[in-house]
């Protein structure tokens, strides 16, 4: 068995200019981003020989975020060697992206994209370029997966091999933000995003980062 403890902290501090911030100076992009947060974490893992030819290993790691709370991450695996020439294997397990501080803590990121806008008076039909304003979110979740990996190895003689491995991994909570033309859809739901002038063309994108959903990932690996 081996075990430990880990601590750390993150800080992240990017700032930018006082002639940006008043619009005397004009830059493509920027990140301002100011966010601090402790991480701790206990893990443990276990190598078990349960007879001759089968060991099994048990692992797990409990993190502790300062700013979104807890996450938990086990593992199982087992390995057999069922003849001398073929090898079975497979693991379990679950896992986690933590947000991380541009995402989560008090961030604006500035961009420029083009959109098309049928509201446009000018130019409904055509690309025009717009600001986009991509804010941080303080409650956002860690994003979970579910693992799983199952191969088999056939060794034809004793310095020769062929492998085949199926992965399966399947996301929850992926963090992500809405796309321009979702914005645009959903103005009239959600007019908080989005800033037209005076003579009605839009000037500004707003959105922030969220869990959006699920997404699933298969793999058949030969070697």
């Amino acid at each position: 068995m081996a075990a430990g403890f880990q601590w750390r902290r993150e800080k992240m501090d990017l700032q930018t200019s006082t002639a940006v911030l008043s619009g005397t100076e004009l830059r493509p992009a920027l990140n301002i981003i100011d966010g601090s947060r402790n991480v701790s974490a206990l893990f443990a893992e276990f190598n078990v020989p349960v007879v001759k030819d089968l060991s099994v290993n048990v692992a797990g790691r409990a993190d502790h975020y300062s700013d979104f709370g807890n996450a938990f991450s086990p593992k199982t695996s087992a390995r057999y060697q069922a003849a001398p020439w073929l090898l079975l294997r497979g693991t379990v397990s679950r896992a986690f992206r933590a947000p991380s501080l541009p995402e989560i803590t008090n961030s604006t990121a500035v961009s420029y994209t083009g959109v098309i806008d049928a509201r446009d008076p000018l130019t409904p039909t055509q690309s025009r370029g717009v600001t986009v304003m991509t804010i941080a979110n303080p409650n956002l979740r860690p994003e979970r997966s579910n693992n799983l990996n199952l191969g088999v190895v056939v060794s034809p003689t004793s310095n020769s091999s062929i492998g085949l491995d199926y992965y399966r991994i399947k996301q929850d909570g992926v963090i992500g933000t809405a796309s321009a033309t979702t914005i645009l859809e959903k103005e009239n739901t959600a007019p908080q995003q989005i800033t037209r002038g005076a003579d009605g063309r839009i000037t500004t994108l707003y959105r922030q980062f969220r869990n959006q959903g699920r997404r699933l990932g298969l793999c058949l690996h030969r070697l």
